[in-house]
């Protein structure tokens, strides 16, 4: 025993070597509470020998105060108390912990019986911060000859590593066990030579029609499927380990037990799962039910060739990600990696980020569209990835949407971001991912691509639009014909007059040539207005004298079978709104009721003021309304029509004769103007659609007159005016205007020249300028000799409708002036202009 006397006053020797041995010796000679070795008692002297001679964790806690004795094995479980807690009370050795040990330690002391304790947890104090620690250890009496309890001798080991991991693989378990839950695609798992479902993901059960699956093979299950010839798919995927992928695959499932099988299309793979050896373990299924996209190809197949291209394109896009899906799907080999594989196979971008906001999967598809591999983003904050950093604002934004998804609300919405491929617009979302007790655990993110699909319908919708207007200027072309007719006629009416020396019917046909002109201008600003290339601006109108000016253009465009009746309100109300939009409006409504009456017809057209109440159908707020109605006795429409009418691009005509864009057009500007339109038909007797539009109390916009009527130009003065225009007809004429009114002329045929005098010393007090002008244009023309003349006023010039975009901000000295224009209009601008 190592002991080398039995009395109890003998000197004890000790037989073990080694560190704690040493410091036992040492306590001999420091007069510790134990005292002189010569007096411990024999259990102290056996268990001390037994301690220091085992290779064991061991410790000795002897006497009252528990003094603490331990070998060389046990110095690691101290920590940084080593060496100092040697010799010392277990109480101020285990303060930390002696709520739990101090307990433990008495009872063995007070019972003498021993305890053993696995994975304890200890809440240890190390490096200076409380640490939660694990233990399996035990206490055990040390007894007297006379059995009388000294002391407990203490074996033990720490086991924090594997409690903790075993606690971190069940919660990545438990993590992607409710990512299979609540994965978006059905998936299933099955397991034996029966095909028993295993799992079954809510997705899986709501694509069967809820059926009780679980741990009940296939045949039993779903014997329609195996009936359909199914069931061969499976037995090859189990016995040989064969992979099975299909695409728009009809397959009969009886969803509802009381009703007939239905047929769903699915894009689905059969899987095989292999353990380490190689051997298949069960059989993994994955479906997409594209049923609806199935249905939507055939009926976009037959469409007509002008559709056929975008509906190519779309099936190929979708058969590229389909393509994808089942690749990675075949990367599938063990539970984890099929849960995890569940974002890998999705032809969407999709990742998994845990609650506080860091990302811990993210699939191929989206690591591809930032050009990263998954090692340059795992581990990140979400909202700090390339998918983000490169957006202005978008990091804040998805870091605010994140903490909103991790207090359990879902979050969605269409963004454009950028990537290193360009500007692209998604469909993004994030969902939480709960546990059994609702807590979130994670969060699912997914992002649709929609770019190029809003890329082909806007193509679509411009190449319709310029349909729509192709259809309205081929109606009209007669009204330019007899216009064109009118001027010329008259002008040549008075050619023959002058030759003949006949002057006294002169001034009746310059008043008919112009009078054509006018009504030429105006029919051309309403077809630019239509193209939405014409400046428009709300302002109040009077409706029945638009509709009475629209009157001519109307019954050429509806044709010789439409009878058109107009039925105008006495004392109708002013509106406030966009007098071109509205006129755009009424022709379309026209064109339509037009279309719903191959036959002939009658369309009305009639205007009244209405109050409008609270109990009313109309969506506006009570007041008072200016209404027109357009009214035709054709075709109708049900009642599912009407719910679409709306929609743009929605259409009941043949392909190639409607836009699907009238209505849609119309129902936005009326709401715009703070309006609404309404529908009411009946099918085989007509249609009844009504517009309201706000009144306006305002006084009326009252028209300029025209130089016909106010006779000669007032004289403005004697002062300089730079005329710069390509066309020689119209400078002349402006330059022989000019010098009616008193003024110097400068002329100029192009950009260049213009420049060249700009740039002269010559005195220049306004300057009228075309927009487009060759060799150098209007605006820069004066931009460039800005430095030059700073204070030079500007009139411009331009018969391109579309240049009012460009001429926005054209500072306080500077105007515009749209062709064609009378010369009193002209005029009048100029003397504001030199006025002001």
């Amino acid at each position: 025993m190592g002991l080398a006397a039995e009395s109890k006053t003998s000197t004890f020797v000790l037989s073990a070597h080694g560190e704690m041995a040493a410091r036992v010796r040492a306590l001999d000679a420091a007069g510790t509470p134990l005292g002189p070795s010569s007096t411990w008692p024999p259990a102290l002297r056996v268990a001390l020998d037994i301690c220091l001679n085992s290779t064991f964790p061991t410790a000795i806690y002897w006497g009252q105060d528990l003094i603490l004795l331990y070998n060389d094995a046990w110095r690691a479980i101290p920590a940084e108390k080593h060496p100092w807690a040697f010799g010392r009370p277990a109480r101020e050795v285990w303060s930390d912990i002696w709520h739990i040990v101090g307990p433990q330690l008495a009872s063995v002391m007070q019972r003498g019986e021993g305890v053993a304790l696995y994975d304890q947890m200890l809440p240890m104090l190390r490096g200076g911060a409380v640490c939660e620690t694990y233990w399996d250890y035990s206490f055990t009496p040390i007894r007297d000859e006379h059995g009388a309890v000294l002391g407990v001798l203490n074996q033990g080991h720490e086991t924090t590593g594997r409690v903790l991991s075993q606690r971190n693989r069940e919660t990545e378990l438990a993590r992607f066990q409710a990512l299979f839950e609540q994965a978006p695609i059905p998936t299933a798992l099955l397991q034996g030579p029966e095909h028993v479902y295993a799992m079954a993901n809510e997705a899986y059960l709501r694509l069967i029609g809820r059926r009780d699956i679980l741990h009940k093979p296939v045949v039993e299950a779903l014997p329609e499927i195996i009936e359909q010839g199914f069931g061969d798919v499976l037995d090859r995927a189990y016995r040989k380990g064969e992979s099975y992928v299909a695409r728009a695959t009809p397959i009969m499932l009886r969803r509802d037990p009381m009703q007939p099988e239905e047929e769903r299309v699915l894009d689905f793979v059969v899987q095989p799962l292999k353990d380490a050896a190689g051997g298949v373990i069960g059989v993994f299924v994955q479906a997409m039910d594209v049923t609806e996209r199935a249905r939507a190809e055939a009926a976009l197949r037959a469409s007509e060739h002008n559709l056929r291209k975008l509906n190519e394109h779309l099936e190929t896009l979708v058969a590229d990600r389909t393509s994808e899906l089942s690749d990675a799907i075949k990367t599938l080999q063990a539970l984890v990696n099929r849960m995890r594989t569940t974002l890998q196979t999705s032809f969407i971008f999709q990742g998994y980020v845990d609650p506080t906001g860091k990302l811990l999967e993210a699939n191929a598809e989206s690591l591809a569209a930032i050009e990263a591999q998954a090692e340059d983003v795992i581990g990140r904050y979400f909202w700090d990835t390339p998918w983000f950093t490169a957006t202005p604002g978008m990091p804040a934004a998805v870091r605010q949407a994140l903490m909103r998804v991790v207090r359990g609300e879902a979050f969605r919405s269409r963004v454009d971001i950028v990537l290193p491929g360009g500007v692209r617009t998604f469909d993004f979302s994030m969902r939480p991912v709960k546990d059994e007790q609702g807590e979130v655990i994670g969060i699912v993110a997914e992002a649709v691509d929609l770019t190029r699909l809003m890329q082909a319908e806007e193509r679509l919708r411009q190449s319709q639009k310029m349909e729509a207007i192709g259809q309205l200027t081929g109606g009209i072309a007669h009204d330019f014909n007899n216009l064109l007719t009118g001027i010329i006629g008259s002008l040549d009416m008075m050619q023959r007059r002058v030759a003949q020396g006949h002057y006294d019917r002169l001034e009746t046909y310059a008043k008919a040539a112009l009078a054509s002109a006018n009504r030429a201008a105006a029919l051309t600003h309403r077809l630019l207005a239509f193209a939405r290339r014409q400046p428009l601006d709300p302002k109040p109108v009077d409706a029945n004298a638009l509709i009475g000016e629209m009157q001519d253009m109307l019954r050429r465009t509806l044709g010789e079978r439409i009878r058109l009746n107009v039925l105008a309100a006495g004392a109708l109300w002013l509106t406030r709104c966009d007098p071109n939009q509205l006129d755009s409006a009424i022709l379309n409504l026209a064109i339509n009721a037009r279309d719903a009456m191959p036959n002939g017809g009658t369309i009305t057209i009639e205007t009244s003021n209405v109050e409008v109440r609270e109990s009313d159908e109309v969506q506006v707020s009570p007041g008072e309304y200016v209404c027109i109605r357009v009214q035709d006795t054709g075709s109708g429409m049900s009642a599912d029509v009407i719910a679409k009418a709306f929609d743009p691009f929605f259409t009941t005509k043949p392909l190639g004769q409607g836009t699907g864009l009238g209505l849609s057009m119309t129902y936005g500007f009326v709401r715009q103007s703070g309006g609404d339109i309404t529908i009411k038909s009946t099918v085989g007797e007509g249609t009844d659609i009504r517009l309201y539009l706000p009144r306006f109390t305002g006084e009326p916009v009252r028209a300029e007159p025209s130089g016909a009527e106010t006779g000669r130009y007032r004289t403005l003065g004697h002062r300089t005016v730079l005329v710069v225009e390509d066309d020689e007809v119209v400078r002349r004429l402006i330059v022989e205007m000019l010098a009616e009114l008193g003024f110097a002329v400068i002329e100029a045929r192009d950009g260049e020249a213009g420049m060249e005098a700009l740039l002269s010393d010559r005195r220049i007090d306004l300057l009228i300028t075309d927009v487009g002008l060759p060799k150098l244009n209007g605006r820069r023309m004066v931009e460039l000799a800005k430095e030059h003349r700073p204070r030079l006023r500007t009139l411009y010039i331009t018969g391109y409708a579309q240049a009012d975009a460009t001429m926005e901000d054209l500072g306080p000295r500077a105007a515009l002036v749209t062709k064609p224009f009378p010369m009193e209009v002209l005029a009048q601008r100029i003397q504001e202009m030199m006025s002001s």
